[in-house]
């Protein structure tokens, strides 16, 4: 009896903090976009992209209102999907590995308040594009900084306006939107950048490594067999930063490819831009298999200092995906909270 009654007042303490079976819930559209700014790029990659978007509880219900938006970027050879399905390391860990639950239960906590979350697919054949416009993969900062906001203000009740529009994501996806806050103040007011990816090319993203000489190698999507996931990053990089639409069948000059084009020596070109921007965070786990990851973010913490750009730079126990779902997580304990809060001041 007593072993019954201890079970049922933890699982009345659980409902009562995630909200009960009362919980308002959310919902999420789908939206496919067929970018211009996307097509007929040479790599192929596809033009009509799909996007995700959470709408919060009270959306359906509220009239006129309008609500500021996150827009969020995933990794590296993930999807729009990484967001709003469990991964495979947190199965059992439910409710809190997807981002409608995220936000469900943030809201019903008054953690943060009601927003857009937008999810688009930026993936490419080999990971992603970088948020950058490329002559090989296409013009990925015109569709995140202009084709994407003009589809979802249209389409959703926003609040179109840069203070309340933020841009976010993780490892690839935090680059991107670390390269579209950069140039676009006017559309996104903030960013966070989560293990921001090739910040600049150093450590194990250096130029001369093993893997940027096997990439040099490969001739077709049969030569990666055998060379291990980093040399398709290799080629994801060239078509990023270095394209040349005169190299099929990637279309990247991956020798041609240096630090000199990635935000760390790039950013000082945007020091005015990035001034505008009214909350800037980064992180990086101390333990990422990527090292260049924390050096990266670390220095490019250390050069917006020196620019005078407000910002926050945190580092956290674990590997490049640790502690990204979950209770304890950052999307939940820190990026949310983060974005709402840099948002909702700016009413």
């Amino acid at each position: 009896m007593q072993r019954g009654l201890g079970a049922f007042l933890v699982l009345a303490f659980a409902a009562a903090c995630l909200g009960g079976d009362e919980m308002a819930r959310g919902s999420v559209q789908r939206r496919l976009l067929d970018s211009a700014a996307l097509s007929g790029n040479p790599a192929k990659e596809p033009s009509k992209r799909r996007v995700a978007v959470y709408l919060p509880p009270s959306y359906t219900g509220s009239g006129e209102r309008r609500y500021p938006a996150v827009y969020l970027l995933h990794g590296i050879g993930d999807s729009e999907e990484s967001w709003l399905k469990t991964w495979t390391d947190m199965i059992g860990q439910s409710p809190f590995t997807t981002i409608p639950d995220l936000m469900d239960i943030g809201i019903a906590q008054k953690r943060f308040g009601e927003m857009i979350i937008v999810m688009p697919d930026v993936s490419t054949s080999f990971g992603g594009s970088f948020g950058v416009a490329s002559s090989a993969t296409g013009d990925w900062d015109r569709f995140l900084a202009k084709e994407l906001p003009s589809l979802i203000d249209s389409e959703f009740r926003t609040e179109p306006r840069p203070d309340r529009r933020a841009i976010a994501g993780f490892s690839m996806g935090a680059h991107a939107a670390i390269q579209v806050a950069m140039r676009h103040p006017d559309v996104f007011g903030a960013f966070y950048a989560m293990s921001p990816l090739a910040l600049t090319l150093d450590s194990d993203l250096a130029q001369n490594s093993v893997e940027a000489n096997l990439a040099l190698t490969v001739k077709d999507e049969a030569g990666f067999a055998g060379k291990g996931p980093r040399v398709p990053l290799w080629i994801a990089l060239g078509q990023a930063f270095a394209p040349d639409t005169e190299r099929p069948p990637f279309y990247a000059a991956i020798s041609n490819l240096d630090s000199e084009k990635l935000p760390l020596a790039t950013a000082g070109n945007y020091q005015g831009n990035l001034l505008q921007l009214h909350c800037i965070v980064l992180d990086a786990g101390m333990e990422d298999e990527f090292p260049h990851v924390v050096e990266g973010a670390r220095r490019f913490s250390k050069k917006l200092t020196a620019m005078g750009v407000v910002h926050r730079f945190e580092l956290h126990n674990g590997k490049h995906r640790d502690r990204l779902w979950g209770r304890s997580g950052r999307l939940f304990v820190d990026l949310l909270p983060a974005l709402w809060f840099a948002m909702d001041t700016r009413k």
